[in-house]
């Protein structure tokens, strides 16, 4: 299958088509295919890591507190004990 495809890109787009091509020294056509190459395949990575998945679930930062919680929970799980607990 073939695809004819008609793309109007702004300044910077073509800037860095530019430079890319510069590099590389391919054509527009080589240089288009091999960033849906590279694109796709960071794709299908991303698809397969556990944390990626997690983080794009909206699970990871989800909840609210102490940013510092995992190094300071002794002393907050402390105080909160005292002050349950304190029956003087």
């Amino acid at each position: 299958m073939m695809a004819q495809i008609n793309a109007v890109l702004g300044d910077e787009h073509i800037a860095k088509l530019a430079y890319i091509q510069q590099q590389t020294k391919e054509n527009e056509l080589e240089t288009i295919k091999h960033a849906i190459a590279f694109y796709y395949q960071y794709l299908q990575e991303q698809r397969q890591d556990p944390a990626f998945l997690l983080k794009q679930s909206g699970f990871i930062g989800c909840a609210d507190g102490d940013p510092n919680s995992s190094t300071n929970y002794k002393a907050t799980l402390k105080t909160i004990l005292d002050k349950k607990y304190d029956h003087r």
